[in-house]
């Protein structure tokens, strides 16, 4: 197998099935060269892993600090990683890496959300990527990308803090929040239409004589994203 081919196979493992896809790819293949280092860095910048954080930019430790709080907030649920890295570049532009990952192996559903947002001359713009696989009876996998224009950000306060003094900061938290909830209702409409869709095509399985329970499948891959994201 060949080295580019190697790489796009295992860049494609369900969340959470990295490593072992990567441990069958090099017991039935066998291929040469750097594919599972280069795969490996690949999968590290993803999940925000050995990402150095620049502090230099005057909105990257308070920023940091806000979205932090609000992480540990919205993905509280047991077995949820989140994690924050903010870099910027010579033009002042500040990259906001988020991620947050749910492996959940013993009900069999895995997922991750990660999305960066570039926040420049007081504009925010971005792209999510969301990953779901719902592997009990079956299969099924979600992937869904979505980019956000440049929109102008203005100073606001915390909502549970309406004294506070706006701040920019706060800003871009609220937008990002905005962003976040229209990629749910998107998600959620898609799983209300796919539900309504595979049911007039459901097979009867061949054993129980009943017919496959698809919306089950389908709402777990949604779940994943839902879970304790309300505010």
């Amino acid at each position: 197998m060949a080295t580019e081919a190697a790489k796009t196979l295992l860049k494609s493992a369900a969340p959470g099935q990295f490593d072992l896809v990567a441990e069958n790819i090099h017991k039935l293949a066998h291929p040469e060269g750097t594919w599972l280092e280069e795969a490996t860095a690949d999968q590290n910048l993803l999940r925000c892993i050995d990402m150095a954080d620049d502090s230099t930019h005057p909105l990257a430790t308070s920023l940091k600090a806000k979205l932090k709080e609000y992480q540990e907030k919205t993905f509280a649920a047991k077995g949820v990683a989140a994690r924050v890295v903010l870099q910027s570049n010579d033009d002042g532009c500040l990259q906001i890496h988020t991620y947050a990952e749910k492996l959940d192996s013993a009900n069999q559903y895995t997922g991750f959300w990660k999305a960066t947002w570039s926040f420049n001359n007081d504009s925010l713009s971005g792209d999510a990527h969301i990953r779901t696989c719902s592997y009990e009876d079956g299969n099924n996998q979600l992937t869904f990308e979505k980019s956000f224009e440049s929109t102008s950000v203005e100073p606001t306060s915390p909502k549970d803090a309406p004294d506070e003094a706006p701040t920019i900061e706060q800003g871009i938290v609220d937008q990002i929040l905005v962003w976040e909830h229209d990629v749910l209702d998107i998600l959620a409409s898609m799983h209300e239409t796919s539900t309504s869709q595979l049911k007039r095509i459901r097979r009867v399985l061949p054993i129980t004589k009943t017919k496959m329970k698809w919306d089950v499948v389908a709402h777990r891959s949604v779940k994943t994203l839902r879970e304790n994201t309300a505010n």
